[in-house]
């Protein structure tokens, strides 16, 4: 059965304008960017500390490429 491409787009954000900054976020980012590559052969896109307008052009240019066979997973 071919179930389609598989795309990531993980995002680990420490720092937030209105809260205290986190510790470990884009570390557990990158980890979880590792493992689907390397365990499960995702196309991943990892944003770090990205802003509202970055993560959502990621999304719209993820929304331009992928087609109704493939698979997105947002973390």
């Amino acid at each position: 059965m071919n179930f389609g491409s598989y795309h990531a787009l993980v995002i680990g954000n420490n720092s937030y304008r209105q809260l205290p900054p986190l510790r470990s976020a884009v570390d557990d980012a990158t980890d979880v960017v590792k493992i689907l590559r390397d365990q499960y052969q995702f196309k991943t896109t990892m944003l770090t500390d990205a802003s509202r307008y970055q993560i959502i052009s990621a999304v719209n240019d993820l929304r331009e490429k992928l087609t109704s066979k493939d698979n997105l997973l947002i973390y």
